[in-house]
């Protein structure tokens, strides 16, 4: 999980979003999103879905699963 944590905050920076932003990108609540900044929750497929579209990355990376290509 730490490896999605540091690639989805490292990718909300890269569009010059902020949490509130961004949160709000993709209809979730600022508390929620910090949430799973800091590991205390982890996002369902349907909000993953979310994050991927709207930063335009994909799940494997995000995951760790593939590098960015």
């Amino acid at each position: 999980m730490k490896l999605f944590i540091e690639r989805l905050t490292e990718t909300i920076a890269e569009h010059n979003l902020t949490n509130e932003q961004f949160a709000k990108l993709i209809s979730i609540s600022e508390y929620r999103l910090n949430n799973w900044l800091s590991d205390k929750s982890k996002p369902r497929a349907n909000h993953l879905y979310k994050i991927c579209k709207k930063l335009k990355v994909s799940c494997d990376y995000l995951l760790g699963l593939e590098e960015k290509k």
